[in-house]
């Protein structure tokens, strides 16, 4: 295992993973949607946005309704992606977003992206490549109290 994924912080408008890349091969971490053990988005969020946005397939989010969520869809619940904006949400629609932030070690090129798993429930993927290294993904909701 490449990337290990462990839960940093955990408050109602932000979460952040430690992700350590061992510089072995294997270079992707997912962070799941479906209730499963940590790290999952619906599993470690407390009450509050990112719990509403990591049950949009159960409860529905914005014009996100409830049901599979395409890779479209997630990108634009999980990274704010909306093309066009009002397809998915609006100004009173609070979309997360992903920020990572490189900490130690040789920087190994991070870059996370938001899909779907093959059965609607959203995903986060983690990428770098197999440099020894360590970053934080921060998983936040802007603006938001708490932020």
């Amino acid at each position: 295992m490449a990337i290990t994924t462990v839960l940093a912080f955990q408050g109602k408008n932000r979460l952040t993973y430690r992700l350590t890349q061992d510089g072995l091969a294997g270079n992707t971490a997912t962070i799941t949607t479906t209730g499963a053990p940590t790290p999952d988005l619906l599993t470690d969020s407390l009450a509050g946005p990112i719990k509403k946005i990591a049950r949009a397939r159960q409860d529905g989010y914005g014009k996100v309704g409830p049901g599979g969520i395409t890779a479209v869809g997630a990108r634009a619940l999980w990274l704010s992606a909306w093309f066009p904006p009002s397809s998915f949400g609006n100004e009173k629609t609070p979309m997360a977003r992903c920020v990572l932030t490189p900490n130690s070690g040789a920087t190994p090129g991070w870059v996370v992206t938001a899909s779907e798993d093959g059965i609607g429930n959203p995903i986060l993927q983690i990428t770098s490549q197999a440099v020894a290294g360590v970053c934080f993904l921060n998983v936040e909701v802007p603006g938001a109290i708490g932020t």
